[in-house]
């Protein structure tokens, strides 16, 4: 199972992997992004995985064509262009089932 972690950065939710570098840090690696993308924390300063951020499994993305299938009450990973360049992706349960589920996103 694939692990999500919610960047400090910004907010996003992104495939991460966590390392121990030496005995008193800990590295979040954003899978696909350079090491200087790391977020980095001190081991020493943790009583457990919330004192730093979210982590979650990987979500399931619906595509476009299984809109239909879509039940009320699902959660499903929807994604929102802020710009061109700039695609986010974010949880949302779906409200109401229709054809078009991508109005009915809470």
């Amino acid at each position: 199972m694939g692990l999500e972690f919610r960047s400090q950065m910004d907010d996003a939710w992104y495939d991460a992997r966590i390392v121990m570098d030496g005995y008193d840090l800990l590295r979040v690696k954003f899978i696909g992004f350079p090491d200087d993308h790391d977020e980095v924390f001190d081991a020493n300063n943790l009583t457990s995985f919330k004192d730093i951020a979210e982590f979650r499994p990987v979500s399931v993305q619906v595509q476009d064509n299984e809109c239909p299938q879509v039940a009320k009450g699902t959660l499903v990973c929807v994604a929102h262009a802020i710009c061109p360049d700039d695609r986010r992706f974010y949880d949302a349960v779906v409200y109401k089932s229709m054809v078009d589920p991508r109005i009915f996103l809470e």
